[in-house]
């Protein structure tokens, strides 16, 4: 049976039906508790959903779906390390990474082997910082650049802005991912290499874009410094040891990670050894601490008052009973600006899938487009369209209640503008008939978003915002049927360019491309 088929997707579908002449500001006026029944707390992040075009009814709905999906099931198989990653045979534990002790004694060993490599990052983080690992000229470090892609670099670079008032106060890091060369040689001009030391991120440690931004910054050492500095000036993060001791980077300059953490799912494992450079290992370990608080109410709660069980099914709520297939991600504070890259990701390339998981096309639509900027800047590009589009876009937005700095007028004005934006999409616009271009003025409102707000943006609240939207994709994809660890999709382009390329320099014939990528590489070479 697929999902359309199920009895509780069709209550669903009738239920959207007899709300029809729903409005948001109705809603409100006739619950003066609707706010507090639509909102609670968890692992210090207060949720507030009574924005959201729902009833009491349609939580049950949707709590009733999730049940039809098996989820409890899912989530059982998910923890005990069950191989829920079917088309690559993998477990998928990345709750482990930050877990205190295993929720089964037959996964001891893989926490003490990540307890293990979480001492050795400590060890060598330290290290660095306090200057005892030192350069080929025995001076201190005082820049690390990260080199990674995807999950390799979104998750690491996003933390280490968010988190500026924890960076290491003699260290400077980088993060350089795109095969573009502007990229890397903008970052390499700007450093000293008796002094950059240089982390290559890449789970296979095959990644063309990682391995060629690699290649080039051990040829731009080796200009600057005698060729035996790339084994003080080089850190290996991967899954593949021998490879990576292949490529000239000594062993006990390699840090390992299991196999059953996803690229995107990594940053707490040792891809984050940046992390522990530039922000110290008392922060990263806060981050996990954090990440585990939203994994322990993710696991434990009932539904009726679990976090990401409730930010996945309204978000399905949207996607399949509305046809919506967008979501913006709004957070109001500068910090967070990396975040909607970095869960565009996270959900996109997780559950933007074609088929189920018997192999069917899906007859209903998946993860929808994610999209964002930070507050206010947003508001003056796209929030147009959210306004006053015909087709209406959920917003998650996301609030920081501290402000570091003493001067609070923008802070304040930040927080105003967020919470004026959520109510101008709920209430909208409705000038008079009389009024000259009533039509343009007119702004329909009811329009949804859910408000998200840390008390303080630290390691610990960070952590748990990062967890929320990975249980939140777990269970989206339960529900959607779909194997939401695997990404192969990513490769064909990867293939392909593997063909190209050589063509880009060769005089040979190009009759195997069609006419418009040959057209373009002609056009290349002309230039």
């Amino acid at each position: 049976m697929t999902r359309t088929q199920l009895p509780a997707w069709k209550a669903l579908a009738k239920h959207k039906e007899q709300l029809a002449n729903f409005r948001l500001t109705e809603a409100f006026t006739k619950n003066d508790d609707r706010a507090s029944t639509f909102s609670f707390e968890a692992a210090g992040i207060f949720a507030d959903f009574s924005k959201n075009l729902i009833t009491q009814e349609t939580i049950d709905l949707l709590i009733n779906l999730a049940a039809a999906c098996n989820v409890t099931k899912a989530m059982q198989q998910f923890r005990q390390g069950e191989k829920i990653n079917a088309t690559e045979n993998r477990a998928v534990l990345h709750p482990l990474l930050r877990a205190s002790k295993a929720p089964s004694s037959e996964l001891n060993s893989d926490v003490t082997d990540v307890q293990a490599v979480k001492q050795r990052m400590r060890v060598l983080s330290e290290d660095i910082i306090n200057g005892k690992l030192r350069s080929a000229t025995n001076q201190a470090f005082t820049d690390v650049v990260h080199i990674g892609i995807g999950g390799s670099y979104l998750g690491p670079s996003m933390i280490y802005e968010a988190l500026k008032p924890n960076h290491t106060a003699n260290i400077r890091c980088h993060f350089v991912a795109n095969i573009c060369a502007n990229e890397i040689f903008d970052t390499l001009n700007t450093l000293n290499p008796e002094t950059t030391l240089f982390i290559i991120a890449s789970k296979t440690f095959t990644t063309l874009e990682t391995c060629q931004n690699a290649q080039t910054a051990k040829n731009w050492l080796i200009e600057k410094l005698p060729s035996n500095a790339i084994h003080k000036h080089f850190f290996g993060v991967t899954t593949d040891l021998q490879k990576a001791l292949d490529w000239g980077i000594p062993k006990d300059h390699i840090l390992t990670f299991s196999e059953w953490v996803g690229g995107r799912f990594s940053t707490f494992s040792s891809i984050g050894f940046v992390l522990n450079i530039g922000l110290g290992a008392d922060t990263f370990d806060a981050l996990l601490q954090g990440a585990e608080a939203m994994d322990t109410h993710f696991f434990t709660a009932p539904f009726e008052k679990n976090l990401p069980v409730w930010l996945a099914l309204i978000g399905i709520w949207y996607v399949n009973f509305f046809n919506k297939s967008n979501l913006c991600i709004a957070p109001y504070d500068h910090r967070l600006r990396h975040l909607p890259a970095y869960l565009q990701q996270l959900e996109m390339e997780s559950n933007g899938k074609g088929v189920d998981k018997n192999g069917h096309p899906l007859s209903y639509n998946t993860c929808p487009v994610i999209f964002g900027e930070p507050g206010t800047n947003c508001q003056h590009s796209y929030f147009q369209l959210l306004h006053q589009s015909p087709a209406f876009i959920p917003v998650d937005f996301i609030l920081c209640f501290d402000q570091p700095y003493k001067d609070k007028t923008h802070h304040q004005w930040l927080i105003a503008n967020a919470l004026a934006q959520s109510q101008a999409l709920m209430v909208g616009q409705h000038p008079g008939t009389s009024e000259p271009f009533y039509e343009h003025k007119t702004i329909p409102g009811n329009r949804p978003s859910t408000t998200l707000a840390l008390n303080t943006l630290n390691a610990e609240s960070l952590g748990a915002l990062i967890a929320l939207y990975e249980h939140k994709v777990f269970i989206q994809g339960v529900v959607w049927d779909v194997y939401s660890f695997d990404q192969w999709g990513v490769e064909l382009g990867k293939q392909i360019s593997k063909k190209i390329h050589p063509q880009l320099a060769s005089t040979g014939n190009l009759s195997n491309q069609d006419s418009s990528t040959r057209q373009i590489i002609q056009r290349l070479k002309e230039a």
